[in-house]
């Protein structure tokens, strides 16, 4: 037998060198060119290293392994979890099980890309694919993609598949509201026409205070925090520390809602500034002054 690159430059002229040809040529070939696994023996189609090799490199080399590996059910989930476009060359008696549909998801969530169009609507594959990735959420079943209980429970488990949710629920304003409140990540996913609504954060504050952790440069706006602050005084957990260490800010937001005195810096439960926007006629807000018992009744202070 002649070296390597003898018989390499044999193979480019005529792949019908590769059959009978020693095994660690032909694992070298495979690096280069998945396609020779096409012409080698049956033995070494059935040979797992050199498939796995040829794989990592071309991951449609699976369409010439041995039919005892394209139903080998270890093999197969390995070989997906390398490529997941195997999966179509996966063999059928496999590939109808949704035990093993089930598994491979959790190889590969981009097998869901190539999956009997059946177990694209099947909720159990699908949301195996989703704990992966989000995006895999692209390739389920339209049925999937246009239910809204079904959305809103492949958002809670990951934010991004709001991304390819059906459009009509993507521009439904009450369902997008739904969807923050009970999962305020998923506001970074949102249409503009929502995501840059002030008026739309504002509406979901009073439910879920968290969602302004997440509205991105509207954090820089502080007439937008203090109008927050006045729907829900938790939201002033999530204001910027700069911010929330500002005694204008806090004044301002003082005046909005005196409820927000708990969750201010302590710094300022004493300041006399804070205490005089905190008063409403209603000396509850200072049971959370520093220095004033509640009670206290002097309101010039």
């Amino acid at each position: 037998m002649a070296d390597y690159e003898t018989w390499h430059a044999l193979v480019q002229s005529d792949m019908s060198h590769v059959r009978g040809a020693p095994r660690e040529f032909v694992m070298e070939l495979v690096k280069e060119n998945g396609f020779a696994l096409k012409h080698v023996s049956e033995e070494l189609r059935s040979d797992k290293d050199l498939l796995r090799t040829a794989m990592f490199h071309f991951g449609f080399a699976y369409e010439f392994a041995a039919d005892s590996l394209r139903i080998d059910r270890a093999f197969a989930l390995e070989a997906i979890g390398l490529k997941a476009a195997t999966m179509k060359h996966v063999s059928e008696e496999l590939t109808c099980n949704r035990r093993f549909m089930i598994d491979a998801m959790r190889r590969n969530d981009r097998a869901l890309k190539f999956a009997p169009e059946r177990f694209k609507s099947d909720t159990a594959v699908v949301k195996e694919a989703l704990k992966l990735s989000g995006f895999s959420f692209e390739h389920a079943a339209p049925s999937l993609r246009s239910d809204r209980d079904f959305v809103l429970q492949c958002v809670a488990i990951s934010p991004e598949s709001f991304r390819y949710a059906d459009e009509r629920l993507r521009n439904d304003r009450d369902f997008c509201q739904q969807v923050i409140v009970q999962t305020p990540t998923t506001l970074r996913y949102l249409p503009d026409i929502f995501r840059l609504d002030q008026n739309f954060i504002l509406d979901a504050l009073p439910k879920n205070s968290s969602v302004l952790e997440y509205v991105g440069p509207l954090l820089e706006d502080h007439e937008f925090l203090v109008q927050a602050i006045k729907r829900n005084e938790l939201v002033m957990r999530y204001v910027p520390e700069l911010t929330r260490k500002q005694r204008e800010f806090t004044i301002s937001a003082a005046q909005e809602n005196y409820w927000v005195l708990p969750h201010v810096e302590k710094e300022f439960r004493g300041d006399m500034g804070v205490l005089r926007a905190c008063w409403r006629g209603d000396d509850v807000s200072f049971g959370h002054a520093s220095k004033y018992d509640a009670g206290f009744d002097d309101i010039d202070l």
